[in-house]
């Protein structure tokens, strides 16, 4: 019996794993596709823990945070603070393109050394 169950179970892992599943999982024959693993162990804690005082499992513990979760999107900076920026910098490119000296005028005329 025990070789039956283990021969149904092979042969799905080898459907499962040829139909270009990355991950499988076998539980008395069927085959799960995409099974999470959390290797960080205190992620790992706080998913038993939240698990154990809701009373729920860690997989709907995850879910529920995953569906929770949102990343923040990134608000574009207002036209006027881009402006004020880049005439800050053109004012600053002015500004060097005007202080910019010749390497003649860091040494003296007459001794050639440093001035």
């Amino acid at each position: 019996m025990e070789s039956k169950v283990t021969a149904r179970i092979m042969t799905a892992a080898r459907i499962a794993l040829g139909n270009g599943n990355k991950y499988m999982c076998t539980n008395r024959g069927s085959v799960m596709k995409d099974q999470v693993h959390i290797r960080n162990a205190e992620a790992a804690h706080l998913a038993r823990t939240l698990a154990q005082q809701t009373g729920k499992t860690i997989s709907d513990v995850v879910l529920e945070a995953l569906r929770q979760y949102r990343p923040r999107r990134r608000v574009p900076a207002p036209r006027r603070r881009i402006e004020h920026w880049r005439r800050l910098l053109d004012e600053d490119r002015r500004e060097q393109a005007k202080s910019e000296t010749s390497i003649e005028a860091l040494y003296d005329e007459t001794t050639g050394l440093p001035a």
